[in-house]
């Protein structure tokens, strides 16, 4: 019946010479035929089915290998037997299942069709689900426009770091914990230790930063549950920062400092890039210079202060090699005029600072410097070096896989789609997703869109 729908043409040429013993096709006919069956040499057995002629008919193979019959690789029939031959050889790779089929089907075209009827086995995707992305977001706003430094802040936890208790040689040693602080608009960064992993200890953290920095609009921080699996240090973290005491405690301090926090979807660490890429720079520093040596908590708020610095003299774009180009800007530049690293000089290329007070001129500095961001940094935003575009698409009602990091592939549970939160530019990022144990928020990159058979 398949071929009759699919080959239809072609039988009715081969019908006047259907033969039982020969399998030789008159090239006349195979001129009729065309491509690409033509190649295939193709004949009508005694029971009026379509089997491939070819070059193998003084092979010891069996009959059905050496003249296997022909297939349209657009039916549903032929998705059946591929999808049952991909089961029978134990949901084997393409390859396989594709040499397992010859010995009794030639399908026409047909390693495309098995390619897409084995990426969408559920089985097999359960097992190597295929990473889903949505393209990438346009910039918040609090990275494109003007503000004061550290107006919208991003806050992120790193350590621990062992301390000696100490000047003196001595055993005992003490953990202490690092906050480090982002400026959302200049990548400005600032740090804070914390002698002890607690509420009050954080909330003393933030508040020397506030003390020195001012009180921020806006912050945002990572949601606790991004701590999970990513090592047994940071365990100490998670149970702190997961807390319903913390986040009820850090609520309300920032309600009476009139500061704005927000926290990113749980396990959706690129979120919040701008301060995951803060911490993995100073951990760079540190590592190098710390090595396996114990400082006091004096000794590194030192250092941990000219490791603060020196990000902080960073310029925030790739500048020229040119000598007569002028400098890039860095983030220092919004703090104090200058970068840190850099020794105080008094400025002559422009008579008119001279002329200035130290006040004005700063503030020129200052000026000058959001000047540059927009002609020079701005732009570079513009690129989208990833994501360029979605592999997949949130829905409503949709049954999809939820990866999970401490829970073996095989036994990652099939959860439907219950609310999905779209962007400003329409595309859903997050979704909430219902399981058997509650309703969670998860990103698009936790989550497998299995195929609709």
């Amino acid at each position: 019946m398949v071929q009759k729908e699919r080959f239809s043409k072609e039988i009715d040429i081969l019908k006047p010479i259907l033969k039982t013993s020969s399998n030789e096709t008159p090239v006349s006919l195979l001129k009729k035929i065309g491509k690409p069956l033509s190649k295939l040499s193709p004949f009508l057995d005694e029971h009026g089915l379509l089997r491939v002629g070819g070059r193998l008919k003084k092979s010891d193979l069996a009959y059905d290998t050496k003249h296997p019959l022909l297939l349209s690789s657009q039916h549903h029939l032929t998705d059946i037997i591929i999808r049952e031959i991909h089961e029978r050889t134990k949901h084997a790779g393409i390859s396989l299942t594709f040499y397992t089929l010859r010995e009794r089907f030639w399908i026409i075209n047909g390693k495309h069709q098995i390619r897409g009827i084995i990426h969408r086995c559920v089985t097999c995707i359960r097992h190597s689900p295929q990473d889903s992305h949505a393209k990438m977001a346009d910039m918040p706003d609090v990275r494109v426009n003007e503000s004061p430094a550290f107006c919208h802040t991003g806050v992120d936890f790193f350590g621990p770091i062992l301390i000696k208790e100490k000047k003196d040689r001595n055993k005992t040693f003490i953990k202490t914990y690092g906050c480090v602080f982002v400026c959302m608009v200049s990548k400005a960064v600032h740090i804070e230790i914390a002698v002890d992993l607690s509420t009050e200890g954080f909330l003393a953290a933030l508040s020397r930063f506030i003390h020195r920095r001012g009180t921020p609009e806006r912050v945002f921080s990572d949601n606790g549950t991004n701590f999970v699996g990513a090592n047994r240090e940071l365990t100490e973290i998670y149970k702190l920062v997961d807390s319903r005491e913390f986040k009820q405690t850090v609520g309300n301090y920032a309600l009476s400092k009139k500061i704005d926090w927000e926290f990113n979807p749980a396990l959706s660490p690129h979120f919040g890039g701008l301060w995951e890429a803060a911490v993995k720079s100073f951990k760079h520093h540190l590592k190098r210079v710390l090595g396996d040596k114990k400082l006091t908590y004096e000794q590194l708020n030192t250092l941990v202060i000219e490791i603060e610095a020196i990000l902080n003299s960073r310029p925030l774009y790739t500048f020229s090699a040119d000598q007569n180009d002028p400098l890039a800007i860095t983030p220092a530049h919004l703090l104090i005029g200058r970068p840190f690293t850099v020794l105080p000089e008094p400025n002559l290329l422009s008579v008119p600072d001279n002329r200035l007070s130290v006040y004005n001129f700063i503030t020129k500095a200052r000026q000058d410097f959001w000047k540059k961001w927009h002609k020079e940094y701005l732009h570079e935003l513009q690129v989208r070096n990833k994501w360029q575009s979605s592999t997949a698409e949130l829905k409503v009602g949709s049954v999809v896989l939820l990866l999970e990091d401490n829970v073996a592939c095989a036994r990652w549970p099939l959860v439907v789609i219950v609310e999905i939160f779209p962007g400003s530019d329409g595309i859903a990022r997050v979704a909430s997703v219902k399981t058997a144990n509650g309703v969670y928020k998860r990103n698009i990159t936790r989550l497998c869109i299995l195929p609709i058979m």
